[in-house]
């Protein structure tokens, strides 16, 4: 069809045609000029054409062709939720929301006209086809571990279709893979590409009950024949009052068990008390036994690990000014067969006085017996020693400690290289450093203060001498700084309290406070021991002088007299336990996670001792369902020296143990186990969501229908179709056609010639 739009007002166009009318209609009524009618008639209808054809330019006639729509038909895809909340029977009449999401699907596949296309998906792990009724595929059970809507629209709207597509999402909106804002931004997405989603939501607030155990900490470290505490947690809903039995087993052998009552405030601990004999890695398992009405008893155990070790710890303890705090503290550290306490004690300015610990001494073929050690200057395995020669003074004798422990007023150790030195050993050789009496310096020496305070997690302030009785925080219950179970309770509120006399506060970065004052009268406490990691190593902080007497106490406090000695040698042993590698190890398996979930990657690294080292021995993968090991090869970590990666992919459920081939498997760290297991999460999380299902129907354009309207989705999709591809057409102008202004001008050249040539002109 041709249209007009005039570029010039009617008005004067229509003048401009009856001037040229008036002009064209004289000149014919003139004279023939001695011409023959023919010649006549041509020369008139050549300058008739000359005049029309611009007039008709000057409406600037527009043709116009429709477009034709890519070949095919508007694409629906119903995207139904098969994941396992979608198994409770909340729709109404005995019916699962599967039972529901199926029966819109064949709704919408009824009300859809040969107009669309339609595909039924269903989503879990992966977006696939939903068969037909007649098959009867979609009655299998749904069976996705997670409900990830932003992966299953991503997916879908992978699918190209220019002729339209719009997706029925039939969900229960209990997203619960990663923050909402990812299925926002997958709605968002949809609306840009112009695919408008309808959602319609089933099921509502089931709120499940169920019983779960955890353990504080899965994996441990102590030495043999040592109390370790390992702390359980059980979380419940709906079972408040409930008594639970808890039990402990090794290799599916009960060792231990003991009946709980629930609490109501959703959260119950207990404990367990393990005392291993020998070296290893040793695998428990806490269960609880099921409750009926449980929304899954697959959280019902949980796994973890204790690594004993029988390799002593290196410690190496300075001190500027002897006081009573540190010759109890040697005492406590020598005494202790799982550590190997070298001490170097200033006396004077230039006198510094060195004592090995006896069992060093015994290594190096001394005839010296073990026993607690005297620490009086003097005595037996002390000497005088410069302080350049000494173990403090190169980088190669400090690699041999764990440990390094800052005593009281410390600055003649700490120099610019020193202090270097030991940053360097913290951060890249794992190292431990910890200030047993707060401020490792005098409070006049603030320069080399300024220097350590990058490395330590707390700052002080001067204040009045204020004294402060210490308790176990949640974190330091949860390390079990603490590791016996003689007392009932938190046993340092029992203990006298330290002096201070300067006021600690906690820096920056990541501090965590272990031991804390009790609060004051303005509702704050003073931490009293702290803990910073830095680099791959990690400090701490000890505040408070008189200590001591935790060791030496009244007989009215005899309950408490080991809590001085279990204090140390848990602090010590816990700060091991966060190193890389263990005292006496090469090399180090660790898998990545305890547990893993079907469908995880899993993962391990091998972990060596020297950084330069080239190659590692291969992993056997076993299991209890596979009688012949499976042999993977480590591969070095690009960005990390002495570091090796084990890719095992995806497995099967089960328990798995990991060996470095070649390895004694009771050495430590040369093996190492977790399970894998099918996903629970999603029968917890069974609350529908309809406001996250209201926001993606919105966002993208689409809105949200109830079952009983989900059959005009073909009609509410093709009123979207009508706004948002209406019908398309070309639109050529006369002025674009060049043949047109050639034959306007060949008309206007041809008279002229002809006039010419009759002698007109």
């Amino acid at each position: 069809m041709i249209e007009t739009d005039p570029q010039i007002p009617l008005s004067l166009w229509w003048a401009m045609v009856i001037a040229g009318s008036l002009a064209w209609l004289l000149y014919a009524l003139g004279g023939s000029g001695g011409l023959g009618w023919l010649r006549r008639s041509w020369i008139l209808t050549l300058m008739l054409v000359g005049i029309a054809a611009p007039l008709a330019m000057l409406l600037n006639p527009i043709w116009v062709q429709p477009v034709l729509p890519p070949d095919g038909r508007p694409l629906i895809t119903v995207l139904v939720d098969a994941t396992q909340s979608m198994q409770v029977d909340d729709c109404g009449e005995g019916r699962s929301r599967w039972d529901a999401a199926n029966e819109i699907a064949q709704q919408v596949k009824t009300a859809t006209d040969e107009g669309f296309e339609l595909q039924l998906m269903r989503f879990d792990d992966v977006v696939r086809t939903l068969a037909s009724a007649s098959t009867g595929d979609q009655l299998a059970p749904p069976r996705g571990g997670n409900t990830n809507l932003s992966a299953a629209l991503r997916q879908t709207l992978a699918t190209e279709r220019p002729q339209g597509h719009a997706v029925v999402l039939v969900s229960d909106g209990a997203h619960n893979a990663g923050q909402s804002l990812a299925v926002t931004a997958a709605a968002d997405q949809a609306g840009s590409l112009d695919v408008p989603i309808y959602t319609t939501t089933l099921g509502g607030n089931v709120g499940a009950t169920n019983v779960a155990v955890s353990v504080r900490n899965p994996q441990l470290m102590t030495f043999p024949d040592r109390q370790q505490s390992v702390h359980v947690r059980i979380a419940q809903t709906g079972f408040t009052g409930r008594q639970v039995m808890v039990e402990l087993s090794q290799r599916d052998q009960r060792i231990a068990a003991k009946r709980v009552r629930l609490s109501g405030d959703g959260l119950t601990e207990t404990d367990f008390i393990l005392r291993p004999d020998d070296a290893g890695l040793y695998r428990y398992v806490v269960s609880v036994s099921p409750i009926d009405g449980e929304a899954t008893t697959a959280d019902n155990r949980a796994s973890f690990q204790l690594q004993v070790i029988d390799e002593p710890i290196s410690v190496l303890l300075l001190e500027g000014k002897p006081y009573w705090d540190s010759k109890f503290l040697a005492q406590n550290l020598a005494a202790d067969p799982s550590i190997s306490l070298t001490s170097l004690i200033r006396v004077r300015e230039d006198r510094y006085m060195r004592r090995t610990d006896p069992a060093q001494m015994s290594q190096k073929n001394s005839t010296e017996p073990r026993g607690e050690a005297d620490d009086v200057p003097g005595s037996t395995g002390w000497e005088v020693v410069n302080l350049e020669q000494s173990d403090w003074s190169s980088a190669e004798r400090l690699k041999q400690y764990r440990v390094v422990v800052l005593g009281r007023w410390t600055e003649s150790f700490l120099d610019d290289e020193s202090i270097s030195r030991l940053r360097y050993w913290i951060s890249h050789e794992g190292g431990a450093l910890v200030c047993s009496r707060g401020a490792p310096t005098s409070p006049s020496d603030s320069n080399v203060q300024q220097k350590l305070a990058t490395l330590l997690p707390v700052r002080w302030s001067d204040q009045t001498e204020f004294r402060a009785r210490g308790k176990l925080s949640g974190f330091g219950s949860s390390t079990s700084l603490v590791p016996s179970a003689e007392t009932v309770g938190d046993p340092l509120v029992r203990l006298p309290s330290l002096a201070l006399g300067q006021r600690p506060k906690l820096g920056v970065g990541l501090p965590q406070v272990l031991v804390q004052s009790a609060t004051d009268a303005s509702g704050e406490s003073v931490p009293l021991v702290s803990h910073q990691p830095y680099g791959s190593g990690q400090t701490v902080v000890v505040e408070g002088a008189g200590m001591w007497r935790w060791a030496f106490l009244p007989p009215q406090q005899a309950r408490s007299q080991s809590v001085y000695a279990q204090l140390w040698q848990g602090l010590m042993q816990w700060l091991i336990s966060q190193q890389e590698l263990l005292p006496g190890q090469d090399l180090a398996l660790r898998s990545d996670r305890l547990v893993y979930v079907t469908g995880d990657s899993v993962g391990a690294s091998v972990l060596a001792a020297d950084p330069n080292r080239g190659t590692v021995p291969d992993c056997l993968l076993k299991s209890d369902s596979e009688s012949l090991p499976k042999r993977i090869q480590a591969t070095r970590a690009a960005d990390q020296s002495g570091v090796f990666r084990i890719r095992m992919g995806n497995l099967p459920p089960g328990h798995y143990t990991a060996t470095l081939e070649g390895l004694d498997s009771g050495k430590p760290g040369a093996s190492t186990e977790f399970d894998v297991r099918d996903p629970w999460f999603e029968r917890l999380e069974v609350d529908a969501r309809p406001g996250l299902m209201r926001q993606i129907a919105e966002r993208s354009g689409g809105r949200v229908l109830t079952m009983a309207n989900v059959g005009s989705v073909a009609d509410d999709f093709a009123e979207h179709l009508k706004i948002s591809r209406p019908e398309r057409t070309r639109r050529t102008a006369l002025w674009d056609r060049p043949w047109v202004l050639l034959a306007t001008l060949g008309a206007w050249v041809t008279c002229w010639v002809t006039r010419r040539k009759s002698g007109l002109v």
